[in-house]
């Protein structure tokens, strides 16, 4: 096989060089990744700022969370202490209200002198039959 000197790598001997188009296809492309890339790294910035503001509001909800849940206890002591009290008198009430119907029943059933006074002896006269 013959050795040509003058063999370049774009063609035959003697022959014009060829030029080649410009690569459009290429250029389009790497356009392309260059914006993705630039729209990826946009986006990363953006959800990276949301992720710091989310992570320091969680420690201030995390506060009003502890001071609320201190407040309900609280609420809840004094609701406990407020129901007892209430049960307390819901009893004295009763209590009361049974007393004042035995002696309603007492003092309609007794006769007016057999009604004891307070800080007086018993009489053996009734005081509705005196004249007046």
């Amino acid at each position: 096989m013959p050795r040509f000197d003058d063999m370049d790598d774009v063609g035959k001997p003697g022959k014009p060089l060829k030029q080649r188009r410009f690569p459009w296809r290429l250029w389009m492309f790497a356009l392309l990744m260059t914006a993705g890339a630039a729209a990826g790294g946009y986006y990363t910035w953006q959800y990276r700022q949301q992720a710091l503001d989310n992570t320091s509001g969680y420690g201030e909800c995390n506060k009003s969370l502890t001071k609320a849940q201190a407040e309900a206890s609280d609420a809840l002591q004094k609701k406990t202490d407020c129901i007892t009290v209430l049960d307390g008198t819901i009893h004295k009430s009763k209590d009361l209200e049974t007393q004042l119907t035995q002696l309603s029943s007492w003092s309609r059933c007794a006769p007016a002198a057999a009604r004891p006074r307070s800080g007086s002896p018993r009489s053996t006269r009734s005081r509705s039959s005196s004249p007046r």
